[in-house]
């Protein structure tokens, strides 16, 4: 398991070109299953994004108000798979 908290002040906008303090919390759990020569690692992540400022947000895709707009908050929700195989080469 991970913790990652972040956070980005854009005073002036220089960046992100919008003045805004970007605060963000990301947490992971990963699990390992080995099988044989059959590695899987399952990841999951879960991220909160919080922006603050007078031009600051995210852009809110006019999910039931037909316009385009900001919001403060975004989630996130991330579910990995990565499979390996291990061989020896005998001679």
């Amino acid at each position: 398991m991970t913790v990652r908290p972040e956070v980005y002040w854009d005073r002036d906008g220089r960046t992100t070109g919008f003045s805004q303090t970007v605060k963000a919390n990301t947490t992971s759990l990963e699990y390992r299953i080995p099988y044989r020569q059959l590695n899987a690692i399952v990841r999951l992540e879960y991220r909160v994004d919080d922006s603050r400022g007078p031009a600051g947000g995210f852009f809110n895709d006019g999910a039931g108000s037909g316009s385009v707009s900001l919001t403060p908050t975004q989630n996130l929700l991330i579910l990995g798979m990565i499979f390996t195989f291990d061989s020896s080469i005998h001679h």
